[in-house]
């Protein structure tokens, strides 16, 4: 609740920074139906958030691939939050995986930031779709096989638009692996591991990919569901240690770029106080140069 309250009060933030600031404020004019074509919708967003499949497989960490995606959102004119990491601040993955307000001008995507971050550019796309169809909300990402409702139906339409942006199909088809394997629905760890790290995305994705194109069965797909745990390209957090992170980096990985820019801008032109500058974006008033060389 804290968060989601924080997150309409930063919109409200926003529009008022932008409005004294002069600034015309981008909204997106493109909509979505449930009764668009996922693979068009998809097609559709991966030209307005301009990132090439050539610039998909260099990115070197799930780091890198999160941040491209989430500052190509962000350059729509979406504003784009993480959860917080402390202790009291945590929301775990099980209550809620992301959420959005689909409202313009600034519309809003957060996501869980104890996710891991391919799971958080799955989160990323699915609330972009959720947005683009005017219905914003709370997501666990449920992925119901035969929807009940409307609420499910929306659920499952933006999964196969996510899976469908971060996998396009004619790319997993001309994939080595996916031309070698053959006709068998059942794949490896290791096929799957190689496919998730080349599109940043979990095994469970490719998976459901291959399972949309024919190329392997739903029984298979649901066994591994519930038999394996979910494999994620790159180390854990655990893996990784706890480290201290630095103001700035706290700063844009809480708040993204697009917000405190706004900020900055507005101090810049004496619209806003260093000490409001600071309580806004939640760092010292001696660390906002440090935020500044951070986002630009």
């Amino acid at each position: 609740r804290f968060e989601i309250r924080l997150a309409w009060a930063r919109r409200d933030e926003a529009i008022e920074l932008a409005r004294d600031l002069g600034e015309k404020i981008r909204t997106i004019d493109y909509r979505v139906s449930l009764k668009d074509n996922p693979n068009q919708v998809a097609n559709k967003l991966r030209s307005l958030l301009a990132i090439s499949i050539n610039e998909q497989t260099k990115w070197r960490t799930k780091n890198e691939a999160f941040s491209s995606w989430r500052n190509a959102i962000e350059n729509l004119g979406i504003l784009v939050f993480q959860t917080g990491l402390l202790v009291n601040l945590i929301v775990d993955t099980a209550e809620a995986r992301g959420f959005s307000i689909s409202k313009q001008p600034f519309p809003v995507i957060v996501v869980n930031g104890k996710d891991h971050p391919t799971a958080r550019c799955f989160t990323l796309i699915h609330e972009l779709t959720h947005i683009l169809m005017d219905d914003g909300g709370l997501c666990d990402l449920h992925n119901p096989f035969s929807p009940s409702s409307s609420i499910d139906r929306a659920e499952v339409f933006c999964n196969y638009v996510a899976g469908a942006v971060l996998v396009p199909v004619n790319i997993l088809l001309r994939d080595e692996i996916v031309k070698k394997h053959g006709a068998d629905p059942e794949w490896n760890d290791e096929e799957l591991c190689t496919l998730s790290k080349k599109f940043w995305v979990s095994s469970e994705v490719i998976l459901r990919r291959l399972l949309i194109l024919k190329r392997t069965t739903q029984m298979y797909y649901q066994h591994s569901r519930k038999e394996k745990k979910d494999q994620y390209p790159g180390p854990s957090y655990e893996e990784e240690g706890e480290i201290k992170i630095p103001t700035a980096t706290r700063v844009t990985i809480r708040n993204g770029k697009l917000f405190p820019k706004l900020v900055l801008r507005s101090l810049a032109n004496d619209l806003i106080t260093t000490y409001e500058a600071s309580d806004i974006l939640g760092a010292a008033p001696d660390r906002l140069i440090d935020v500044q060389y951070a986002i630009y």
